[in-house]
Order: structure tokens, then C-alpha cells, then sequence
């Protein structure tokens, strides 16, 4: 493969580790083969059954709104059995509070509760960003307008919802909502969950050696790595990447550029111990490549990385199974 290809693949594919198409074609290679009243959406209507499939024309964000729309039917309906069926069985629900319920009996022992306690309780959702991440999962966002009562001021806060296909239905694997009062998360602090990153680590193979360090930019509202690849003891392509929070897209979004003159956007959404970015670049001879790259948190010294519907040139290339990607230890005290 031409050194070119593997400066394209690079700039898409290289993420927090710094991975190079060097260290990919190695793997390749031997791998081919409200008061409490503003709550998330559930993709639900008022009863209890999930929504079922969507027409094959119908668009998820579409199918994310229709189901914003039912959310709030059933929450106005007071119906917690409903709410509850729009979750999978294992789904999560994590309140303004921070508390953590997990599963449909859970979740519906919690909407009763609320109903209960605010018997006129009303909401409305509005969905300010429907974000697809894969063929069977998609990430929203939105606010809650909520009334105790129809006297009650309106009280307003923002809320995430991760939905997955679940069989032949869309339903809610986690939801997040925030408190009312909370003030807006600032850009660093939208970064928190990725401080682990900070340091320096090694992908080693018998052809290749990937070295990244990240660390905090003097305002800590970036946070900056520099990667280096060498290959035969020698060094193949270099770069640098600046990962922040983009309020365009509302996103942790990362920036590459590379030695040879090619560079790469991706947008990161984070699902449990896993990030996923979706990424597209460009080789300084204008070849376009796009690829889905996952990076899981092992433990604090290790991490995994690897990728899958990977386009280089209009060309389909193999997904590259998970490698493991480890902490540099730090140089011995002189």
C-alpha cells in the first residue's frame, strides 16, 4: 500500500491512541478475516406497548420525534407502565439527582411515584438534536418544559437519550436528565470524562511503534496530543490532534492534522466505557476516507482501540479488530 494510503488512513482513523494506518495495516495484515418532571423521552405511546418498527421510509430522527411526542402523551396521562415499556429490560434512567434506576420495574415504580405525588403534573418535550451513531443507535438531545401544577411558573431543563434497536423496536438504553438549576457545563468540564487520557501511551507491534501523549492546553478547554509513528526504527508520519467540545454540533469533537498535510474531524459520543467516533479525513493528495472508531476504557493504565465501516476512496476496507493500547510508564527519577 502507498505511503499516501496510509497517511489517509491515519487522519481517519487516529483518535486518542494516535493509531496510524502503520500500526492498522500491521493488525490487517495478521487480522483479516420538573419537580421530577422532566424526565428523558421513551419511544412509547400512551398504553403498554413500545413503539413497533418504523416504516422502512421513516427516518430515525423522525421516529425519535413521533416518540418525544408520545413520551409526553403518556407522562401527561400519568401512565408509568407505559413510560417503563419504552425502555429495554435493562434499560437505565439516571434522575436530576443523579440517582440511578435500571430496568422497566425500576422506572415505573419511579414515574408512579412522581404521578402520584404531582397528580397534575404536565410536560413538553422539544428535541433539539438527533444524532444517528450507527445503523441500530442514536444519540438525543433536548429540553423539558414542566409545570407542577397549571398555576405553577414553567421550569425548564435539558435531558440525553441513548436509543438502540431492540429487535424490531426502537427503545431507550439510557436516559440523563439534568437539574433545573444547574448551570450549563462548562468546556472543560464537558471534558472531565476523558481526563483519564492524560499521559503517554505505546502501541507496540513487531513492525510498527505508536507513541501518543495528551495533556491539558494551558486553559484546559482543549485537550492536545502528539503522535508519533516510526516503522523500521524510523519515523513514517507524525501529527497532532486538539480534542474540545463544539457547540456547532453540541459535541466533544476532535481535530488531526498530520505531518504529510492531511487532516480529519470526528465527533465522540461516549456509551457506558466506550467512546464512538465518527470520523472523516482527507490525505494531502485528496483522497476522502470515513470510518467508525471505538475507543473503550480497559482500566487506568490500559485502553482498546479499533474500527469498523471503514471508506477509503469510495472503497470498502476490513474492519480492524479491538488492539490494546497501553500506559507508558513514567521515566525512572535521576
Amino acid at each position: 500500500m502507498p505511503l499516501a494510503k496510509h497517511l489517509l488512513l491515519l487522519l481517519v482513523a487516529v483518535s486518542l491512541v494516535g493509531l496510524t494506518v502503520a500500526s492498522m495495516e500491521a493488525q490487517t495484515e495478521t487480522k483479516k478475516p420538573v419537580p421530577k418532571a422532566a424526565p428523558p423521552k421513551a419511544l412509547i405511546k400512551p398504553g403498554t406497548k413500545a413503539i413497533v418498527a418504523p416504516k422502512a421510509d421513516e427516518s430515525v430522527e423522525a421516529i425519535v420525534k413521533k416518540s418525544a411526542e408520545a413520551f409526553a402523551a403518556a407522562y401527561n396521562a400519568g401512565n408509568a407502565k407505559a413510560i417503563a415499556a419504552g425502555y429495554t429490560p435493562d434499560g437505565e434512567y439516571i434522575d436530576e439527582d443523579g440517582h440511578i434506576l435500571m430496568g422497566r420495574e425500576a422506572i415505573e415504580q419511579h414515574f408512579t411515584s412522581v404521578f402520584k405525588e404531582l397528580p397534575k403534573a404536565r410536560v413538553k418535550i422539544v428535541v433539539e438534536a438527533v444524532r444517528p451513531i450507527a445503523a441500530n443507535i442514536a444519540l438525543e438531545e433536548g429540553v423539558v418544559e414542566a409545570t407542577a401544577n397549571p398555576q405553577a411558573a414553567t421550569e425548564i431543563s435539558k435531558y440525553i437519550a441513548l436509543h438502540v434497536k431492540h429487535g424490531d423496536q426502537w427503545l431507550l438504553a439510557r436516559t440523563r436528565d439534568y437539574p433545573t438549576e444547574s448551570a450549563p457545563p462548562t468546556n472543560h468540564e464537558r471534558l472531565l470524562p476523558l481526563e483519564w487520557l492524560v499521559g503517554e501511551w505505546v502501541d507496540e507491534s513487531p513492525d510498527a511503534l505508536i507513541v501518543t501523549s495528551c495533556k491539558w492546553a494551558d486553559n484546559e478547554n482543549y485537550l492536545l496530543q502528539e503522535f508519533t509513528a516510526r516503522i523500521g526504527g524510523r519515523v513514517a508520519v507524525n501529527g497532532s490532534t486538539r480534542i474540545g467540545w463544539d457547540p456547532l454540533s453540541r459535541q466533544i469533537k476532535s481535530w488531526t492534522f498530520d505531518s504529510a498535510g492531511g487532516y480529519s474531524e470526528a465527533l465522540w459520543t461516549q456509551l457506558g466505557d466506550e467512546w464512538i467516533l465518527k470520523s472523516r479525513g482527507v490525505s494531502n493528495d485528496g483522497e476522502v476516507s470515513s470510518a467508525t472508531n471505538i475507543i473503550g476504557k480497559v482500566d487506568a493504565s490500559t485502553m482498546t482501540w479499533s474500527s469498523r465501516d471503514r471508506v477509503v476512496g469510495g472503497e470498502i476496507s476490513d474492519d480492524i479488530d479491538p488492539i490494546v493500547v497501553k500506559r507508558r510508564a513514567p521515566a525512572p527519577a535521576e
